[in-house]
């Protein structure tokens, strides 16, 4: 045997991007000087140096040669074990080989680029993007994308909500961003932020926009009226009650045009006395008070051209605006007897808390609609819920400080509604909102981010503990409603751009069991019995049963219409 072979080690860790060296000793047993060559097999092979290839050494002498890793830079190995071998071979003996194994320990390496396409959307209320998102690491990940914007302007619906996505490797996810506030007057462009987690983790960051594209209603109510007037010039110069022909030898003359108030007696120019009907105020006018013997829904749209709050019959009948400003009014929630409303609006600014009054509330005498500010801070509270005895109310508020970080942190509060006092009610990282009483006001259910995703929890108000309910099951659930005590319903994705109900009891935790599935699907209310729901897909609003049949229509019209809560008065 002309040599004997050591390894200084058998397992080399290479961390990501770095080198390592291995050290092997070379004995030569023989009785001549002897020439002996080194080469690695294996993957590894391609990526180490020897050096030197080959060395002499005298009889009974020993001689070391070093092996170099270095991970090439184009195509970085895939994190993980490689094992290689060492072959050794003399030049005076060409048939004695000797093989020496061992392994390389590659290190993780995440490393993401997102781009997203458009950087800037166009829409009346909505925008869609792709982002592409780059594996440049060297191990799989697990990979989702988050859209947020500090100032809660955005929806985003994200399709899938995640990838698996191996090293070198591309996924390109579709990102929808819908206004669901209003931006700040002059605003032509509103941004907002993707980030990209990977393994639940922040691991990069992109910025989008959208630019709202207003609908052109001044230039169509002009031409509107244009054609009125002509059409009215054109009635009034073709009627032949109204004019003489001057070749019968009468007078020509042309009718006065008159206005008359309801209940004016008037003459036409034929000598027909007429009196003007009693004309009502606006459709479903007076006290909202007196609509509160049957069922009532109450939503934000922006069918005028701005958010306001509406209230119509379940049918969607006798719809009439109680609110009407140009600032953003949305998120409304009915008090438990229906007599008032609470809802969040930016017309001193920043996004606050306010209390209507719905019992003498007149749509036509606007000094009887005046809401009562409750909160007054520099953060922005959204989604506010009553209390099933309608003392408390449940909100969600950005704790996090926007002029140094666009990231938001939405945490939930507790406003005593008799002292005005507030108790914060979950603290921890990321955003939690849409909270919702359970019917015994034991337990308020609300979505938040668990693990880098989207998902539904449930809060007990007496000692404080959260309990995630979808976590493990559907990453990016949302929209919970109480259908008992004891069961939830809420929306997790469905592919696409669907989404899908599912009820679950939160007791025996058993499977999600799924109702049924609409495109983009937002979950808002729920009947008392639980039997009914209401929803959004895509900008109308919907009534049906909780397994989805006999859906049918609330509104029907151009705007974006969301946020809907539904009162029902005692039998």
């Amino acid at each position: 045997m002309p040599g004997a072979v050591t390894l200084d080690n058998r397992t080399i860790v290479l961390p990501a991007g770095e080198d390592a060296t291995l050290l092997v000793r070379i004995r030569n047993l023989g009785q001549v000087v002897d020439g002996f060559m080194v080469d690695v097999l294996g993957q590894p092979g391609a990526w180490a140096q020897v050096n030197p290839p080959e060395t002499r050494l005298f009889p009974d002498t020993e001689g070391a040669v070093e092996l170099r890793f270095r991970q090439p830079e184009n195509a970085p190995p895939v994190a993980g074990a490689h094992p290689f071998a060492v072959r050794i071979r003399s030049r005076e003996d060409p048939g004695w080989v000797a093989i020496e194994e061992g392994t390389v320990q590659i290190g993780a390496k995440v490393e993401l680029a997102v781009e997203i396409r458009p950087r800037t959307s166009t829409g009346r209320s909505s925008g869609k993007h792709q982002v592409i998102v780059d594996n440049l690491g060297n191990t799989p990940v697990w990979v989702q994308v988050v859209g947020d914007d500090p100032d809660d302007l955005f929806r985003f619906h994200v399709d899938p909500p995640d990838v698996a996505l191996q090293p070198r490797t591309a996924a390109v996810i579709d990102l929808r961003a819908r206004l669901a506030g209003r931006p700040p007057k002059g605003t032509n462009r509103v941004p907002f932020v993707v980030s990209v987690l990977a393994d639940g983790r922040p691991a990069a960051t992109t910025e989008g926009g959208f630019s709202p594209r207003k609908f052109p209603w001044k230039p169509l109510v002009l031409a509107a009226l244009a054609l009125a007037g002509l059409a009215i010039a054109v009635a009034v110069f073709t009627r032949t009650d109204v004019v003489s022909l001057a070749t019968q030898g009468e007078e020509t003359t042309l009718a006065a045009t008159t206005t008359t108030v309801p209940g004016e007696t008037t003459t036409t120019a034929g000598g027909d006395e007429t009196t003007t009907t009693e004309a009502s105020n606006e459709e479903g006018g007076g006290p909202l008070g007196d609509r509160l013997d049957q069922p009532q829904v109450l939503f934000a749209s922006d069918r005028d051209g701005d958010f306001d709050l509406f209230m119509a019959n379940l049918d969607g009948s006798d719809a009439v605006a109680v609110t009407d400003n140009d600032d953003f009014d949305g998120d409304p929630t009915f008090s438990p007897d229906g007599t008032q409303a609470v809802f969040v609006s930016t017309r001193d600014g920043n996004a606050d808390l306010f209390l209507l009054d719905l019992e003498d509330c007149d749509v036509t005498d606007p000094d009887t609609c005046e809401p009562e500010r409750l909160t007054a801070t520099e953060e922005e509270e959204s989604f506010p819920d009553f209390s099933p005895d309608g003392d408390t109310i449940a909100f969600s508020r950005n704790t996090a400080d926007v002029s140094r970080s666009a990231e938001s942190n939405r945490e939930l509060f507790l406003l005593d509604l008799g002292s005005g006092d507030e108790a914060q009610l979950t603290s921890q990282p990321g955003d939690e909102s849409r909270a919702q009483f359970s019917p015994d006001g034991s337990q308020v259910a609300f979505d938040g981010v668990f693990r880098g995703g989207l998902g539904v929890a449930v809060v007990d108000l007496a000692g404080g503990q959260v309990t995630p309910v979808s976590v493990g099951r559907s990453v990016g659930s949302k929209d919970p409603q109480w259908v008992d005590d004891d069961t939830l319903v809420y929306v997790r994705p469905a592919g696409g751009e669907a989404g899908e109900l599912v009820e679950v009891d939160i007791l025996t935790r058993n499977p999600e069991r799924p109702l049924f599935d609409e495109p983009d699907l937002e979950l808002t209310a729920i009947s008392r019995d639980g039997d009914r729901i209401i929803f959004r897909s895509e900008s109308n609003l919907f009534v049906a049963d909780r397994d989805g049949g006999d859906a049918e229509r609330i509104t029907d019209d151009e705007g974006f219409n969301f946020e809907a809560d539904l009162f029902e008065p005692d039998d």
